[in-house]
């Protein structure tokens, strides 16, 4: 049989025949999305229409164990952490600022720098290693602990790419970037002193 939607839809119908919706029981419609001029709807029905309901009810009053609130009230805990966690990028991206500041105020021009730090997150690898480049126009390295391994930073006066190249080749890491800045990272058991040498002769 052809099934009309309120004249919005004309299809033929191969699922099947119910005399009425209530045979059908719980509808839920799971997502819709806009497709070539028309929506398109993830509905279930039915038993798995309870079940989906019932798993997302589970998850609400997971989510809201952690976050300390009742099911159903995550939204706000959410926003609240999301503020806090942008309110705490600010201080990272100042307190990283202040440090390239300090560290190029502390470098030597013309004197090539490795430095391995504990907590830089990449943006701030980045800031502290352009900052000393600047100042010294020399050879900068800047390590810290990130994700998996050592994070690194690491700018040239010749062409860095080359040297981020050997870097890697050297001892396992990964990375690449332009000519005058590279960005990467090394195992997390690299011998740090080994590295520094390379840094300093390659």
């Amino acid at each position: 049989r052809l099934v009309d939607a309120g004249g919005a839809d004309l299809c033929a119908c191969c699922g099947t025949h119910v005399a009425t919706t209530g045979q059908v029981g719980l509808i839920k419609i799971l997502s819709a999305q806009h497709y070539k001029g028309g929506v398109r709807l993830a509905v279930a029905c039915g038993k798995r229409a309870c079940q989906a309901v019932c798993a997302l009810w589970k998850d609400s009053q997971r989510a809201g164990a952690l976050l300390s609130v009742p099911a159903g009230e995550s939204t706000r805990a959410v926003q609240r952490l999301l503020d806090a966690q942008s309110a705490d990028r600010q201080r990272l991206a100042t307190l990283q600022n202040a440090l390239a500041d300090r560290t190029a105020a502390a470098a030597a021009p013309g004197e090539t720098l490795v430095l391995f730090l504990e907590g830089p997150d990449p943006d701030g690898l980045r800031r502290i290693c352009l900052a000393a480049a600047q100042k010294t126009g020399a050879r900068c390295a800047v390590f810290a602990p990130g994700g998996q391994g050592l994070s690194y930073a690491l700018s040239a006066p010749e062409d860095t790419r080359t040297l981020c190249r050997r870097l890697n080749a050297q001892f396992g890491g990964r990375g690449g970037g332009k000519a005058g800045f590279c960005q990467g990272s090394l195992p997390a058991d690299a011998d740090r002193q080994a590295v520094e040498e390379f840094l300093r002769r390659a």
